[in-house]
């Protein structure tokens, strides 16, 4: 397959995946919108599962752009600010169609059995995920701007409550102000722990 049809199938399963998830991509709909016999795209990925494991790397390197901007910023609470600022709405940012595919395939698949693929594929990017955030968090601390005796883990989940917050008002609600309640919530969460850490 020429690299430009492949490109092209993987931007047309990518809005495919935003706008239906992945109970809606399929191959017949994909070849559909490829204008691409359903043979013929079977004959590169061989099943469902291929496809969803390639979108996700595709996925992974669609959202790369932003972690690197964040990563150019000092250390500390500078840095946690950008990379949650690039963080929400990421995908729009990136020019993808739709909500971003990894939080939405967490609700699909929560009820799956741990040995599918794909949720399995999803479990891991998460994990990678909560990783970079714990380091940024760490290094927050270790510059003296947030408490060092944070609870990173409660700090995170809240930190996940805003972000899929605000991918509801912004894809669902349609709020305007979703991008700017998100960031107040964000430094609303940031100051609580620093006026916690005042009062020791």
């Amino acid at each position: 397959m020429p690299k430009h049809t492949k490109q092209k199938i993987f931007d047309e399963a990518l809005d495919l995946l935003g706008e239906q998830g992945f109970s809606g991509l399929t191959l017949g709909s994909l070849a559909a919108r490829s204008n691409l016999s359903k043979s013929g795209l079977f004959a590169h990925f061989k099943s469902k599962t291929e496809l969803e494991d390639q979108l996700l790397k595709e996925v992974e390197l669609k959202g790369a752009p932003f972690i690197a901007k964040a990563l150019q910023m000092p250390k500390g609470l500078t840095r946690l600010s950008n990379f949650f600022e690039g963080w929400i709405g990421w995908t729009t940012k990136a020019g993808l169609k739709g909500g971003c595919a990894i939080a939405a395939g967490m609700f699909e698949f929560d009820d799956a059995e741990e040995n599918n693929p794909t949720r399995r594929a999803l479990q891991n990017s998460s994990i990678q995920w909560h990783q970079i955030l714990l380091n940024l968090c760490d290094d927050a601390i270790n510059t003296g701007e947030l408490a060092a005796d944070t609870d990173k883990e409660q700090f995170l989940f809240e930190l996940y409550g805003i972000y899929l917050s605000h991918h509801v008002s912004l894809r669902f609600h349609k709020d305007p102000a979703a991008d700017q309640r998100a960031m107040t919530a964000f430094a609303r969460l940031v100051k609580d722990n620093q006026e916690r850490k005042k009062r020791k």
